[in-house]
């Protein structure tokens, strides 16, 4: 934005049949990111292929949790329920504070099975023959 105004640019295509294509594009208008209001909770789910790689998505989260401790508990949670495929080896559990996410991922390190931590295994669908 120029002094206010947005940038403005026009294209021109001159062709030897004498086609002529004229275009005039603007800049979009900046939309301000609107604050959500914070839930109570948030939904935590892990998955993998197997169950020794579910354990490790365990210590690598619980790892750069320890090293970003800037981050917002909803973009974690929206990454890790939509940003990832989701595999046959799961862990969900609910998380209020980024504190308590990490204290549910130490128990599973440790094995420790939590209040509302769920872990399971969905069974494969057989092939179409």
């Amino acid at each position: 934005v120029l002094e206010g105004r947005p940038r403005m640019a026009a294209i021109s295509s001159f062709g030897f049949s004498g086609t002529n294509a004229h275009v005039v594009i603007t800049e979009s208008p900046i939309i301000p990111i609107q604050e959500t209001s914070t839930k109570p909770a948030y939904l935590i789910t892990l998955s993998a292929k197997h169950l020794d790689s579910l354990k490790q998505r365990v210590d690598d989260l619980l790892n750069y949790l320890q090293t970003q401790p800037d981050l917002n508990l909803e973009s974690v949670s929206y990454t890790l329920n939509v940003g990832r495929s989701h595999f046959a080896h799961r862990i969900a559990f609910v998380a209020s504070s980024l504190e308590e996410l990490q204290q549910k991922l130490s128990q599973l390190q440790s094995n420790q099975k939590g209040k509302g931590i769920y872990q399971g295994e969905i069974p494969k669908e057989p092939e179409d023959s």
